[in-house]
């Protein structure tokens, strides 16, 4: 697999992010702009990953948020079905969103929004045996990328890396929790 590495992008690119640091530091030099690579960096992996998903998904012709939902109810078991407003928290979507999304999955033969058996005013998602057919080859699809392009990269360097983020994703959580101090 050629990497960015491989071809020189990835020096030009970090070369890059020193110089805008730099630039920071002389322009107010009482700042420490020394954290702005990293959380460039990640900015710059979550636009590539949503790019690399949608690419992933665009032969199986479905959106992130409908392979997102369907993962949803696939991996929570078959006998779990979902509420809408239950899934739309899950996968962080408003509840018009999630809406939409089950509107077209229904279309779609996909997934399906039943009445409650002992409560009439609420309403269920389950996944058809279509979705679940859909949701195993697309999840097998990724899987198999992830892991290619993982490949060399060894477990304590992944585990390392796994460790970091979420220690700085409990950070951030802290932060929006009222834990922590942030500067508008």
């Amino acid at each position: 697999m050629k990497t960015a590495t491989d071809k020189g992008e990835h020096s030009l690119y970090a070369t890059e992010l020193q110089e805008i640091r730099k630039g920071w530091e002389s322009t107010l030099p009482d700042v420490d702009a020394s954290p702005l690579p990293l959380f460039v960096r990640i900015a710059l992996l979550a636009n590539l990953y949503g790019s690399f998903f949608d690419r992933l998904l665009k032969p199986f012709q479905i959106t992130r948020a409908e392979y997102e939902t369907l993962g949803i109810l696939r991996s929570t078991g078959s006998s779990r079905h979902s509420s809408p407003t239950e899934l739309a928290a899950f996968a962080g979507q408003s509840t018009a969103g999630m809406t939409k999304t089950l509107d077209r999955l229904e279309r779609a033969g996909l997934a399906e929004r039943r009445s409650h058996p002992s409560d009439r005013r609420r309403v269920e998602v389950a996944i058809s045996r279509k979705g679940a057919a859909l949701a195993d080859r697309i999840f097998r699809s990724h899987m198999e990328s992830l892991h290619s392009l993982l490949e060399g990269l060894g477990r304590s360097k992944r585990d390392a890396v796994n460790s970091n983020l979420e220690e700085l994703i409990n950070r951030f959580t802290d932060m929006a929790d009222g834990g922590g101090r942030a500067v508008a």
